[in-house]
């Protein structure tokens, strides 16, 4: 059997299954070696060829590997193995302790040499374990109300009770089992004792308790509590059984426990930063989001927490529990002999999802930080408002549609994608397939989004008439997907179908026949049929002089449509201080743009991002601020962001653009004459939306920084200063990094960036070193959906403030800063609908910053004056033409006063 092949491919099966992994490297591999490790029920992979093992590391995520090395190849490898983040500890197969003692040394993760299989495989099985003790998912929740209930962790404590719950209510038959047994079976196909506890479970599941089981170490443990942590909802949907099972037997056994009153204990690890956030939530709440094993024992407790104390990058935990049944209904059971496959560690283990407030963190002098818990009240405010308010925002959906309702709301795409493909499997169901359409669509999947929406007509055709009504949601989300693809003509044919629908309706919906007959009126306008658009203007203006009875919610939606379409008719565009503006006819879907003297004739010009062309625009300044005819640069696959510089110090702005499809961001080195040389793409993350430049190093050399949006992170991609850039080094941000600037936030002469973080309604700083590293995000709340920021001394402390746009709850948020790379909490103020794109300038000319702010939904531009103070006085709002996404400001007529565009 050729074990170097057989590695590939059962990585390949296991990716889901477990998180811990044996790696055994030696010349000679030694089967009763083997078949010792085997005896672990944790994948095993064996090596004789170095470079091999170490590609196989490379390609690894997600895992912690023990190595098992033999003296003859440690030498080789021991540098590598040491400091390979994956790698937690390594174990040197020697007969010569003297010899190899330096291993131990100087290598931290060395945990010991021996010839003794035996006892090197004990050494594995207690390190195993305590990876798994150490894994279990948490959630904290900062004390106080929330301002923004449906935050991040907030949505992850929903997601867990939400699956808990549809697992409870569901029914599950015997198939269910049989179901969870042939998954397994696959999955650890070439895991031999593994196979025999799965094929024991099958046959001798009900003559245990299902405690036991869940004590036992094996399978069931490894792969229920990766999947939980993970969110891997395939693999949790499987356990469903068993979940439920589980839960009720912790309910029976929480009726036979003796007292009311007691206290038990539990020693882990969690990393540094873990521990930074749980210190922040003092007095907050904290949910442990699997099942929670603790101890009556607290010796054996501690000692679980002292096994962490020689790692630098971990703290040891220790927890104390205080409980009082008497103020809570969670499940918790003690197990005894009869109840957990190991007796005599006083265990008491709590229901999915136990939650408890954080009462004291103290840090003891052996080493240890003892948190003390107290169990929460059934009707604790804090958690009762939280539950109230998610379940309105999801709705009374059955069993896993309301998690991935959930997910949706919360804009967590892949994790909804996950449930809805589960639900699909299981159900040819039109609304589920919709679902699929509109994550695959809001994940700039258009392609996916159109096959899914097509499909949902193709299920309910055959459910309905073809005249139903209800066909026009689904007719208009396909107008909608053709539409961003830039297919116009297929775009209207479908509004124009979904309008046909929406007045044969029994109860015509006015706000819904507004919002098509205003799709109708866009699609005309962009193609240049304006007279067109104008009459279906009239069209919506007459419905709203003369409307029938709404409610104000409709009567809100109504009158925004209809306004918009007046102001068309007026081709009204802006009032003073500012003239009238010029419009100037460009490339397909403008995205964003910037400005500078790209032609060096001391006048500054305009470039625009086209994200439907994949061109940039180049409009050519004159000194009167008119433009010449532009000229068109092309790009990679649908271009988001641009930045400029001098890339290769020639003298000459340059041009950076990001390509959302083709995970790249291009350099277009410039000319001087205001031509551009052909776009040179470099490898981002997954889905780069915008990019900045500056000298992250201080080399005198330009530095590009992007925010990769479908991986959560940032690209910092170092310049050679030749128009050529370094491979990039990424950088972990929250969910969803949408817009990213740089500043000196700190004062120490070093950049550092700043990044909104769309679907965790935060803002991430990552401080610069000086050196091109940065160190780990600080993140600071923000309003909901936050899309872009900037910087000013609003204050006018010398200290670099930040201003955040809002787009989901209508706010400017402004976060005043310390100096020191920290802000204070945010100031919000009100802006038009759907704020997105937020600048700073001196509009008015008293020496005080101000903001000024595109207001997507409402077609106008707000600014709000500074007072110089960090305050800013209340919106001002100026109109401008259809779905304004972007704003800069500048002198482009040289007469000392800022004019947007």
């Amino acid at each position: 059997m050729n074990l170097n092949t057989l590695s590939t491919q059962t990585t390949g099966r296991r990716r889901y299954t477990d998180d811990c992994i044996i790696i055994y490297i030696d010349i000679f591999i030694k089967e009763a070696n083997l078949a010792q490790l085997s005896q672990l029920d944790c994948p095993t992979e064996s090596f004789t060829d170095s470079n091999k093992c170490t590609d196989f590391i490379a390609h690894l995520t997600d895992r912690k590997i023990f190595c098992l090395i033999s003296s003859q190849l440690v030498e080789q490898n021991i540098h590598f193995l040491n400091y390979s983040p994956l790698v937690t500890s390594i174990y040197v197969i020697c007969t010569n302790k003297r010899k190899h003692h330096l291993w131990t040394k100087y290598y931290s993760k060395v945990k010991g040499e021996s010839d003794d299989i035996l006892s090197i495989t004990e050494a594995l099985k207690r390190d195993i374990q305590l990876v798994y003790r150490n894994s279990t998912p948490v959630t904290t929740l900062e004390s106080g109300l929330s301002s923004q209930p449906t935050n991040t962790l907030n949505a992850m404590f929903m997601y867990y009770e939400l699956l808990k719950e549809t697992f409870l209510e569901m029914n599950h038959g015997k198939e269910a089992k049989r179901e969870f047994v042939n998954h397994c079976k696959r999955e650890y196909a070439d895991n031999e004792a593994a196979l025999r506890t799965i094929n024991e479970f099958d046959r001798d599941y009900d003559k245990h308790s299902p405690t036991w089981w869940y004590t036992r170490d094996c399978f069931v443990y490894h792969m229920l509590n990766k999947a939980l942590r993970t969110h891997n909802i395939e693999i949790i949907n499987k356990f469903g059984f068993f979940i439920k099972d589980l839960h009720r037997q912790l309910e029976d056994l929480r009726r036979t426990l003796p007292n009311r009153n007691f206290t038990v204990y539990r020693g882990q690890s969690m990393s540094n930063e873990e521990f930074l956030k749980l210190k922040q939530s003092v007095g907050g709440l904290i949910s442990f989001n699997s099942f929670l094993s603790t101890s009556a024992d607290q010796h054996v407790s501690r000692l679980f927490a002292l096994s962490s104390l020689d790692n630098p990058d971990i703290k040891a935990i220790f927890y104390v529990i205080d409980v009082d049944l008497a103020l809570t209904s969670s499940p918790i059971g003690y197990l005894d002999e009869s109840f957990s496959y190991f007796y005599g560690e006083q265990e008491y283990l709590w229901g999915m999802n136990a939650v408890f407030r954080i009462s004291a963190i103290q840090e003891l002098d052996n080493g240890l930080c003892q948190v003390n818990l107290m169990v929460t009240s059934d009707d604790d405010v804090q958690l009762k408002q939280l539950t109230d308010y998610m379940r309105r925002d999801v709705g009374i959906l059955p069993g896993m549609q309301q998690l991935g309702s959930l997910m949706i709301e919360m804009g967590e795409w892949s994790k909804a994608k996950d449930i809805y493909e589960t639900l699909l499997q299981e159900d040819e169901n039109y609304y589920t397939i919709q679902q699929l359409g509109y994550i695959a669509h809001r994940m700039k999947d258009l392609d996916a989004a159109l096959r899914y929406y097509r499909r949902a007509l193709s299920v309910f055709a055959t459910l309905a008439s073809p005249n139903d009504s209800e066909l026009a949601t689904i007719y208009s989300n396909v107008g909608c997907v053709l539409n961003d693809k830039g297919r116009l003509r297929e775009a209207l044919k479908q509004y124009q179908r979904t309008l046909e629908l929406e007045c044969n309706a029994k109860k015509p919906n006015i706000v819904n026949i507004a919002r098509t007959y205003n799709n109708i009126g866009t699609i005309r306008d962009k193609q240049g049929r304006r007279k067109e658009a104008l009459e279906i203007g009239g069209v919506l203006i007459n419905a709203h002089q003369n409307p029938p009875r709404l409610s104000p919610v409709d009567k809100t939606l109504q009158a925004s449509n209809s306004s918009r379409l007046k102001l068309e008719q007026q081709e009204y565009v802006c009032t003073n201080p500012y003239s009238s503006a010029t419009n100037y006819h460009i490339g397909g879907f403008p995205i964003s743009m910037t400005s500078g003297n790209f032609n060096n004739d001391s006048t500054l010009d305009l470039l625009v991002v086209n994200r439907v062309d994949n061109v940039l625009s180049l409009l050519l300044g004159n000194a009167d601020g008119s433009f010449t005819s532009q000229f068109k640069y092309s790009t990679g696959k649908l271009p988001e962001s641009v930045t400029i510089g001098d890339f290769n110090n020639d003298g000459k702005l340059d041009l950076a653009e990001t390509n959302l499809n083709d995970n790249t961001v291009s350099v277009l080195l410039g000319n001087g004459d205001g031509s551009f040389q052909s776009h040179i793409p470099h490898k981002t993350g997954n889905g780069p939306e915008s990019v900045t430049s500056g000298d992250f190093n201080n080399d005198n050399m330009l530095d590009l920084a992007v925010a990769n949006s479908f991986d959560n992170t940032i690209s910092v991609l170092l310049g050679n200063g030749d128009g050529n850039f370094q491979s990039q080094i990424t950088y972990k941000t929250e969910n969803w990094p949408h817009f990213v600037i740089s500043g000196d936030f700190n004062q120490d002469s070093n950049l550092d960036l700043a990044v909104t973080n769309w679907h965790s309604n935060t803002v991430s700083i990552l401080l610069g070193n000086g050196d091109g590293d940065f160190r780990s995000q600080i993140t600071h709340p923000t309003g909901k959906r936050p899309s872009t920021l900037t910087s000013d001394y609003f204050n006018k402390d010398n200290m670099l403030d930040l201003a955040v746009a809002n787009s989901f709850d209508n706010t400017i948020s402004v976060l005043l800063g310390n100096g020191d790379g920290n802000f204070q909490s945010q100031i919000t103020y009100q802006t038009g609908a759907w704020p997105y794109s937020v600048i700073s300038s001196d509009f008015n000319n008293d020496s005080k910053p101000d903001l000024a702010v595109t207001n997507h939904g409402g077609n106008t531009v707000s600014v709000l004056l500074g007072n110089g103070d960090g305050s800013f006085q209340f919106q001002i709002a100026y109109q401008t033409r259809n779905d304004s996404s972007f704003v800069i400001s500048d002198d482009f007529n040289e007469d000392n006063n800022p004019i947007w565009r």
